[in-house]
């Protein structure tokens, strides 16, 4: 029963405070466009037509939102007055959802409402918003929605932060709170960084241009830079808002006492980091690829490429310009997950999301990498086996720009996260852990498909000219190209092999490791001293010794384990 009253009560709130704020926006646009009407006068009218009837809808609105919020509103603050009973209904789940789903639902309208109305404000001066738009009204819509949504939402923050001091939060609680600030930072790091690229990459195109290019003039520029200058502001402004607050929660003594609110130990904040980080690592890769392509290929082509090198300046704008915003994205989140790691001790679960991670990336560039070496090896052992066959024109520029930019982009990203995972792997959870495994065995798994599939093309073609049909310089390239891929597979599936087998033999034996076994729990002020004790009984001969660092929780959980081991023998 008290599940659904609270199911009720704050439903209906939700939709009626909808209703409430899409009725005052209304109004608040109204009352805007008829001050200004009355305060300059101008010949054009001011606001859209028939102010009757958007009057009359928005007051209705309101009307009949303000009843059914004010009302089951109240009904819902009753219950979380008094002590245990108000502690229970300020810690409900259903209670943090409404809260943090306003939250998150007003945050993101309010901060596509500032968007809209900062690039009509930088948009007055660089002349895309005239005077004539401005008397109109242009600006009234995303100032008065904005307005209004952001008195909403300040109450709402202070409902959830005194619901907060009255009563600690729960695990619920704390899960919703992190989803409304990392979606929250998530969605306007991204508005932020591509506008931000998107502007710096048409100032680039504006100031390099390409000999016999058409300008058409400034006015496009114009309206670029005002919308971009309006994601630009907004995203900040909420990216700094919800990064700081839920980075506070960090050193928050009620949150960091409470396994259930830690926020050091949250998962969802390691899933939006590394979510970043991945959203970066592809795009500054992909991008400086594209950069490394047209450098090469100019080269490779020499005086027949078209418009020479100034051509390459004029294309690198974009992809210089993506790839050094967000590689200041890559490396600040990176710098956040090694300050983080350094501060606490990292638990299982979130090691995982990290190997998960990074066990991705090299997966997708060691296949990069598999493409392009072999791509590029068989455009050249095509060239050198059939050199007067007539191909198109700058054929084999663009195959070896293409092929060599996913080789040499792949190499350092591959090696880069490859050689972390391979040194943790020394230890037996890193090398045990299902994200190594289920990597080793797709790598495998398409190496030997690869090789599979390579053969079977190669027996086909075989078999045609075998059974009379006459051998082309197409079949020829066909043939090179699948003999590269299994040759390039060949090699990966050996060394992800030796990998594999090297894992195993690292694997204790089941009873090859005789003697007497113990259970010791040690516990310090810091690191330093556990691992003081642990060279200490390592220098013992004949002691085998393994420390693992797990929280308060774990503990706990093995030594009621032991508990019932000892009661069980």
């Amino acid at each position: 029963m008290t599940i659904a009253r609270r199911v009720y009560l704050y439903l209906i709130a939700f939709v009626a405070l909808g209703m409430l704020v899409t009725g005052l926006t209304g109004i608040l646009e109204l009352g805007i466009e008829s001050a200004v009407e009355r305060l300059i006068p101008s010949p054009v009218s001011v606001g859209s037509a028939d102010p009757r009837g958007r009057l009359s809808f928005s007051v209705a609105v309101t009307a009949i939102g303000l009843i059914a919020w004010v009302l089951h509103w109240w009904i819902a603050q009753r219950y979380v007055r008094g002590d245990d009973v108000g502690h229970d209904e300020r810690r409900s789940v259903i209670r943090a959802l409404f809260v943090n789903a306003v939250l998150l639902v007003g945050s993101l309208i309010a901060l596509f409402a500032a968007r809209e109305f900062i690039a009509d404000v930088a948009g007055v001066p660089l002349g895309v918003v005239t005077a004539t738009d401005a008397i109109a009204g242009r600006m009234s819509s995303p100032g008065s929605l904005f307005t209004v949504t952001a008195l909403f939402l300040l109450y709402h923050i202070r409902i959830g932060s005194f619901d907060r001091s009255v009563a600690p939060e729960r695990r619920g609680g704390a899960t919703l709170r992190r989803w409304f600030a990392y979606v929250m930072a998530f969605v306007a790091l991204l508005l932020f960084a591509f506008a931000m690229a998107g502007l710096i990459a048409s100032i680039w195109d504006e100031i390099i241009v390409t000999p016999g290019a058409v300008v058409i003039g400034t006015s496009g520029l114009a309206f670029e830079v005002a919308g971009r200058i309006g994601s630009i502001a907004a995203g900040a402004i909420a990216w700094l808002a919800a990064w700081r607050w839920s980075s506070g929660w960090i050193s928050a003594p009620a949150v960091t006492d409470s396994p259930a609110g830690s926020e050091s130990r949250s998962i969802l904040r390691k899933v939006y980091v590394y979510l970043i980080l991945a959203v970066s690592v592809t795009w500054t890769i992909w991008n400086l690829g594209q950069i490394l392509y047209g450098l090469m290929r100019t080269f490779l082509l020499g005086p027949g490429a078209v418009g020479g090198w100034l051509s390459v300046l004029d294309r690198v704008g974009t992809p210089l310009a993506a790839a050094g915003v967000f590689g200041v994205c890559w490396l600040y989140h990176a710098r956040i997950v090694e300050f983080e790691a350094a501060a606490i001790a990292e638990e299982r679960r979130q090691a995982a999301i990290r190997w998960i991670y990074g066990y991705l990336v090299s997966l997708v560039a060691i296949v990069m990498f598999a493409i392009g070496i072999g791509g590029a090896a068989a455009t050249g052992l095509d060239l050198i086996a059939q050199p007067g066959v007539v191909r198109p024109t700058e054929w084999w520029a663009d195959r070896i720009s293409v092929f060599a930019t996913l080789a040499v982009v792949a190499v350092p990203l591959w090696y880069g996260f490859w050689s972390r995972l391979q040194s943790e792997a020394a230890g037996p959870i890193a090398r045990e852990s299902i994200a190594r495994r289920v990597y080793l065995f797709v790598a495998i798994a398409l190496s030997v498909l690869t090789l599979l599939m390579s053969g079977a093309y190669s027996l086909y073609q075989f078999v045609r000219f075998a059974l009379g049909e006459r051998w082309t310089s197409g079949q020829t390239s066909e043939l090179i190209a699948a003999a590269c891929a299994a040759a390039v597979a060949g090699l990966l599936l050996t060394y992800h092999l030796r990998v594999l087998r090297q894992d195993a033999s690292n694997r204790p034996v089941p009873g090859a490791d005789a003697g007497v076994h113990a259970l010791v729990f040690l516990r310090a002020g810091d690191s330093s001293a556990i691992d003081a004790a642990g060279s200490a009984l390592r220098s013992i001969a004949g002691l085998g010794v393994d420390i693992v660092p797990v929280d308060s929780m774990t503990v706990g959980k093995l030594r009621r384990d032991t508990l019932h081991l000892e009661e069980s023998t």
